[in-house]
């Protein structure tokens, strides 16, 4: 991964009115955009490449995968970051890229807000485990499914709102599950939660991890409930023996 210190510092490396890169790797980067006198926005960049062509012509590049998540979850009523501008060709110095600008989610994702030890209050713990349980039951009962629903990609703006509501974002992970039972859905999207930071070595609060499950199993049946919960469970050790061996 490039360190995003030295992708600012390359005057060709971003696109205009970037403020801060959030993150890089090589010429893909994701970038804060600050134009005068306009909301603040995220700015997504692709190197312009064969590959990335092909997927274009075939609708299945990270761009559009980005957009159409965006409309499914705005569709379900689960808040998001909008589509700014829809994915265009651009330059970037001597390179071309493809850019696709979204709004921009203030605030901090729910890994920083763990990480950094800003859950330590109980009532806060539980009012994010809330909103996250809301967003994951959300999108299960919409027959969604997010492929990477974790801490990092669920943004919330404490500092400003007590009550702010959850943003998801990163929707390029976001697929149709018509053939998924919501709670399989739910059950799966609650195991990979967890993962980043147990990976990582940090203590999820307790109050907030409780918030997120009796959240997520509000209004299933006691049959479901336990079915979600024993579906998680088996989830974690299925991923601990394949860890083992």
């Amino acid at each position: 991964m490039t360190d995003p210190a030295q992708a600012t510092r390359d005057a060709s490396a971003g696109p205009a009115h970037r403020v801060r890169c959030f993150k890089a790797d090589g010429r893909r980067a994701v970038w804060l955009v600050q134009r005068p006198g306009q909301p603040a926005t995220t700015v997504k960049c692709w190197p312009l490449t064969p590959a990335l062509l092909v997927k274009l012509a075939l609708g299945r590049s990270q761009a559009q995968r980005q957009a159409r998540g965006v409309s499914w979850l705005q569709a379900a009523g689960i808040a998001t970051t909008a589509v700014a501008r829809a994915w265009h060709f651009t330059r970037h110095g001597s390179r071309f890229m493809v850019e696709l600008e979204l709004d921009h989610a203030p605030g901090h994702t729910v890994h920083e807000l763990v990480v950094e030890g800003k859950l330590a209050d109980p009532a806060l713990a539980r009012h994010v485990g809330q909103s996250v349980g809301r967003a994951a039951a959300a999108i299960a009962h919409a027959n969604l499914f997010h492929d990477d629903f974790k801490p990092s990609n669920l943004v919330i703006d404490l500092d400003h709102h007590l009550d702010a509501q959850l943003i998801v974002i990163d929707t390029a992970s976001l697929e149709r599950a018509r053939r998924r039972r919501p709670t399989a859905i739910l059950a799966e999207m609650l195991h990979k939660l967890g993962i980043p930071l147990r990976e990582a070595g940090v203590t999820t609060p307790p109050p907030l991890w409780r918030a997120v499950m009796r959240t997520a199993l509000l209004g299933l049946t006691r049959a479901d409930r336990r079915a979600v919960i024993q579906r998680v469970r088996q989830l974690y050790i299925d991923r601990q023996r394949r860890q083992n061996h």
